[in-house]
């Protein structure tokens, strides 16, 4: 197997780590621990495993070896879990309940990603004290795997990343930055929504936080973000400014003027103070680290083989 080596003594078991977030897992700590990957394509990762056709069981010798597993497999795309909920729930909540009884038997400390989508977002900020009220099925099924794990594993961190942004280290779906990027770059109109709001995360905060989960062997729940809130039409103007020679002309209008499978909550902003006083994380000003990711993604573009990273 490739695996990554370091002076660190931990191994570290990446699941999913071709996705959004284990692409910049990673990217962000290969040299401070042993790795060895796992996902779907034989030509990216060291173990190949598909969560609907293999068991669990096979990486039994993998969990044997790693002193943390790190959960990135996941269906994030709400509309999908809400049009075929069996393979979502599949994905979701019965792979994490799987991850959990291995957990017991082989003693991994087990990292794992809920979502915002756990609230409804009538009450914000939400802390890691607040109810769940998940208004369609991916909420749904993340807060049931929560809930089972928070009951069953004593050795588990929960991260709860709201709505991220950053750069793609590979074929991975659109996040909000490298969307909106795209058409400004291409000089293409946008609508973009007025009345969602997030305190959005860039992904070097999640990782900031899942490296100190591992060093300190950190357990428990927490909701990790920005401190900045923003709709859509903000965020997207923020990019802009430091895109001037664009020609890309962005309207803003509400969330009624799209038409999705599943229902979205309007403000699922967090209470980040558990991620500042326990795991010692302090995001970095927005508007900062959008003009560093707008500098970053234009010296790529120019020098493909370099690559920046927003700290």
């Amino acid at each position: 197997m490739n695996e990554q080596t370091s002076m660190n003594s931990k191994n570290i078991l990446l699941l999913g780590s071709t996705s959004f977030t284990g692409s910049h897992t990673l990217y962000s700590l290969q040299d401070q621990y042993s790795f060895r990957t796992v996902g779907r394509n034989a030509d990216s990762v060291d173990i190949v495993f598909d969560v609907y056709n293999d068991s669990i069981s096979a990486l039994r010798s993998d969990f044997e070896w790693a002193d943390v597993v790190i959960n990135c497999f996941s269906n994030g795309d709400v509309d999908s879990c809400e049009v075929n909920p069996l393979p979502s729930s599949q994905l979701n909540m019965e792979f994490p309940k799987q991850l959990c009884n291995m957990q017991k038997e082989t003693g991994f400390h087990l990292i794992h990603f809920s979502s915002n989508a756990v609230y409804d977002g009538d009450n914000p900020l939400y802390s890691e004290a607040s109810e769940h009220h998940p208004i369609n099925t991916y909420g749904r099924l993340k807060s049931d795997a929560d809930i089972f794990l928070k009951n069953e594993s004593e050795r588990c961190t929960l991260l709860r990343p709201i709505t991220m942004f950053g750069q793609l280290l590979g074929d991975q779906r659109h996040n909000p930055f490298s969307f909106f990027f795209d058409k400004l770059m291409n000089n293409q109109d946008i609508v973009a929504v007025n009345d969602v709001y997030v305190n959005m995360l860039h992904v070097d905060v999640l990782t900031s936080c899942i490296e100190k989960a591992i060093d300190d062997s950190i357990y428990g729940e927490f909701n990790i973000s920005g401190d900045n809130i923003v709709n859509r039409f903000e965020f997207v103007s923020k990019i802009k400014r430091y895109l001037p020679n664009s020609t890309s002309v962005i309207t803003e209008t509400d969330s009624s003027g799209f038409v999705t499978a599943a229902r979205r909550p309007l403000n699922t902003s967090f209470d980040n103070q558990k991620m500042k006083n326990e795991l010692g994380v302090f995001p970095t000003d927005l508007s900062l680290t959008i003009e560093f990711l707008v500098n970053s993604a234009l010296d790529q573009a120019q020098n493909p083989d370099s690559l920046k990273r927003a700290a």
